[in-house]
């Protein structure tokens, strides 16, 4: 089930790029961004790279990494070959005309910056001098960081709990399998962005008013003579470059200086495994949208419930069990949560989008064309929204059942009725936060 929500993620990330245009390019365009192609290497573990070597001059070369995951820790490298050259570093995430993040490298010959993003990444770097700029970057994706989920239950004596607030478990919900719930709403997604792409195609013909406003917004001045292809390298040699930028010859220069300059370079390109809480308190979003995209899975509200099988070994084996598996049910409605906050923001930003270049040609007949077009993304959304409800039912069956199940192990240790008594006020929590509420 995490690999098919993994999955389901990549696919919003990807149609994501239709509202990204000014990422993404005409494709036609000599000098369109580059997609760089993650990769496992061995030399940088735990996650995917890819390095590339390549020329900037003062436009630059730009590099777009897609379907990141903010649970992901990313590190991009970018140095100069030659140590007395600079390159400047942007980091963009909606167009190619607000950088997130700009750095020139310095003293210590590189660029390096660490991070972690929803979405797609595009990456600019351009020579600071003037001159063409030889230069090596590697970015390295870590595997995806599970988010810690909070204990909500407090440590209790039996005999304290004999007594409590009580409360009648509601009625079993059926679910539609999780395999035919993601390919409806992947079918949802593509649906949206094929309507949207369609309506900004009809701008092109006999009315270039709107593409003109368009482009204007979402490209780059007029660029110079096209920049030259970049190259795949390993990150070991990016590494070995690295070494010789900073003075040591890898072939001839001592072989214990040359190689600890190299192993410690790809050491800092990335490779490293993370736990949740270092990863939260070291790695910071590099936009606010990205901080909205975290799972959330202390809500505010969320009430502690008295356990007795808490840290008592006497039913470690039962309750142990049946802990695990109510941390897996929230993880997985934490994940439908954002996923119909971000399929939601996703039909909201393609009517925008759709409207505003229909808009721009007043009484065109792009313009009537969108009306039609708006209706259907509008009937998806309406459509996706029992989907999105049947999918939430189950999961809350599921999480009664796992409650249930740890009422069961409390039974063992004379709380017989703890679910009814203790375990509902929990899930009548999780029923009101994780129900949709657009």
């Amino acid at each position: 089930m995490k690999k098919l929500l993994f999955a389901l993620f990549l696919v919003l990330s990807c149609q994501a790029q239709v509202l990204a245009q000014g990422l993404n390019l005409a494709a036609e365009d000599p000098n369109k961004p580059t997609d760089l192609a993650l990769a496992p290497d061995p030399d940088l573990p735990h996650g995917k790279t890819a390095t590339v070597r390549g020329l900037a001059n003062v436009e630059g070369q730009r590099m777009l990494v897609r379907g990141l995951g903010v649970m992901q820790p990313v590190v991009v490298t970018v140095f100069p070959e030659q140590k007395d050259a600079r390159v400047r570093v942007e980091l963009f995430k909606e167009n190619w005309q607000q950088a997130e993040r700009s750095e020139v490298s310095a003293d210590s010959g590189r660029v390096q910056l660490r991070f972690r993003t929803e979405g797609d990444l595009g990456i600019w770097v351009k020579g600071e001098d003037g001159a063409p700029v030889p230069f090596y970057a590697v970015v390295w994706v870590g595997d995806e960081v599970e988010a810690p989920v909070p204990n909500p239950f407090t440590p209790t004596p039996v005999a304290d709990m004999q007594s409590g607030p009580s409360s009648a478990p509601s009625a079993a919900a059926g679910g539609l399998g999780t395999t035919a719930w993601l390919a409806i709403v992947a079918g949802l997604l593509v649906v949206i962005g094929g309507l949207l792409v369609l309506v900004l195609r009809g701008q092109r013909r006999g009315q270039t008013g709107a593409t003109v406003l368009l482009l204007s917004l979402l490209s780059t001045s007029a660029w110079a003579d096209p920049v030259e292809p970049l190259q795949p390298v390993s990150a070991r040699a990016a590494a070995e470059a690295f070494a010789r930028n900073q003075g040591l010859d890898a072939a001839n220069a001592a072989a214990g200086a040359a190689g600890g300059v190299v192993a410690s370079t790809l050491t800092s390109f990335g490779g490293i495994l993370l736990n949740a809480r270092e990863f939260l308190d070291s790695w910071r979003t590099l936009t606010g949208r990205d901080a909205d995209s975290q799972p959330i899975l202390m809500p505010d509200g969320m009430p502690q419930v008295p356990s007795a099988c808490a840290g008592n070994a006497a039913c470690a084996s039962c309750y142990g069990e049946a802990q695990e598996n109510l941390k897996k049910t929230r993880i997985v409605l934490e994940k439908l949560r954002l996923i119909g906050k971000r399929t939601k923001e996703f039909s909201d930003k393609s009517i925008a989008l759709g409207d505003a270049a229909s808009t721009a040609v007043p009484g065109s007949a792009s313009g009537l064309a969108w009306i039609q077009e708006k209706r259907k993304i509008q009937d998806e959304m309406k459509n996706f929204e029992p989907v999105y409800d049947r999918k939430y039912r189950e999961l809350m069956g599921n999480l009664r059942d796992n409650l249930q199940a740890i009422g069961r192990c409390e039974a063992q240790l004379g709380v017989p009725d703890w679910y009814n008594r203790y375990g509902f006020l929990y899930f009548q929590f999780m029923e009101g936060h994780y129900k949709r509420n657009w």
